[in-house]
């Protein structure tokens, strides 16, 4: 079948960030639908090289009857002049951050410019929120999440048969649980929070309890002395950053992801893609129910959420998690049914690019 010419132009393409990973599974998506119509611009040299290739080949693709779709909302000043200019038809992906950045001539230009795209790609329903306050109007806002492709943790999945250890104790057994986080040690993400403030209640339950953190950022420095603080160098271990073969021994190793985000005034979490990036794995998560982390769980099916910035509330809930028993195979089908990128891209196909 022969499709009208499809651009899709992003800044974000290197690297391990959500936005990222983001516009790689979007190109994918769009490249295995429509073939050689599809056509990438993408940030990975100078940026006023890749400023002028998206407005030169934006402009042919828009002539030539095609359609254009921006990888974040910092573009929609190119798809206002797309729209207007060359009278193409012009979507956006908005992120979240990428629409909540406070600076005043951003935000200016972000009301004059992101209302006359066509339709606006938003990955969680508070981003979907943060949009309309910038003046969208209902009909051109989409929420779609971000996805994961089937069979994301390969053979990880065998292992999982061996997530609830026991260690000996006198006479007695008690469990261990592993529970996991991974993520930038930023304010947002609330690792301090967590290891502060849960990890010694949660010891009274789980002696055992070991907590692994896979990360850097600008609060390492902040959770090494409240691990020291409290004395939990025994449980909670920073591993730093891992490759992908040593995160998915992580994800096999779990009993349970946490992601303890607590609110930070000008930040915001817009999806949260490691939820279910963990639970693709068969890995129960645990969340705050803050920004967009309440679309990256199934509440009672992939995980569950409490109350950010609650302690008991947190403890009381992982406590309810480790102790159910978890169907994993189906909970990473729920996942796969819910999250894939094969459903998902049909609805970009249906709702963004066909209107």
């Amino acid at each position: 079948m022969e499709y009208a010419p499809i651009l899709f132009i992003t800044r974000k393409w290197d690297g391990r960030g959500g936005m990222q990973q983001l516009s790689r599974d979007v190109w994918s998506g769009m490249h295995e639908a429509y073939g050689e119509c599809a056509r990438l611009c993408a940030l990975r040299s100078l940026f006023a090289v890749f400023v002028l290739r998206a407005v030169v080949f934006g402009m042919i693709t828009v002539w030539r009857g095609g359609h254009v779709h921006l990888g974040d909302v910092s573009l929609a000043p190119l798809g206002w002049f797309l729209k207007n200019v060359g009278r193409g038809k012009v979507t956006l992906t908005a992120c979240g951050l990428d629409v909540i950045w406070s600076r005043w001539w951003y935000q200016w230009m972000l009301r004059r410019t992101l209302p006359f795209l066509d339709r606006v790609v938003c990955i969680s329903r508070a981003t979907a929120e943060e949009v309309r306050m910038r003046g969208v109007t209902e009909g051109k806002i989409v929420v779609i999440s971000p996805g994961v492709w089937p069979g994301v943790c390969g053979t990880g999945l065998h292992s999982l048969a061996r997530q609830i250890r026991t260690v000996s104790v006198g006479a007695t057994c008690s469990p261990v649980p592993l529970l996991l986080t991974i993520g930038r040690l930023i304010p947002r993400k609330g690792v301090a929070w967590f290891v502060h403030d849960v990890v010694p209640l949660l010891l009274h339950n789980f002696p055992h309890l070991q907590y692994w953190i896979v990360g850097e950022g600008i609060e390492e420095l902040l959770i090494k002395k409240f691990i020291q603080e409290n004395g939990l160098e025994h449980c909670v271990h920073l591993l730093g950053e891992l490759d992908d073969a040593d995160l998915e021994e992580c994800f096999a190793g779990a009993d349970l992801f946490i992601m303890p985000n607590v609110a930070v005034i000008g930040d915001m979490e817009g999806f949260g893609i490691v939820c279910i990036e963990a639970s693709a794995c068969g890995v129960p998560v645990v969340a705050a129910r803050l920004d967009g982390l309440p679309d990256a769980v199934i509440d009672g099916e992939t995980g569950r959420l409490f109350e950010p910035g609650d302690p008991e509330d947190c403890v009381r809930v992982i406590r309810e998690v480790i102790g159910r028993q978890w169907d994993r195979p189906k909970l990473v089908r729920a996942t796969l049914e819910y999250y894939g990128w094969p459903s998902l891209f049909q609805r970009y196909r249906d709702e963004v690019f066909r209107f």
